[in-house]
């Protein structure tokens, strides 16, 4: 089974990036839906869990950098 997430955020995305060995969040973002992150993009939230695994499906691991870089963009 496959559940299939999607929303429109109208421009209020909200993304952390938590470090746990400094036990905070190192960079946050609200706006847009970045592209590239595998989530969607602009207004729009859109991915697939794997119900059995709770992998989202198709998701390619991002360095920090590219995480940065998307985020800074957006």
């Amino acid at each position: 089974m496959i559940l299939t997430v999607s929303g429109k955020v109208s421009d209020m995305c909200g993304i952390g990036l938590y470090d746990t060995f400094l036990n905070k969040t190192v960079l946050s973002h609200d706006g847009y839906v970045p592209n590239g992150l595998g989530i969607g993009g602009g207004d729009y939230l859109e991915f697939d869990i794997d119900v059995q695994t709770g992998c989202i499906l198709n998701w390619k691991p991002l360095t920090e950098k590219q995480i940065r870089g998307l985020v800074s963009k957006a």
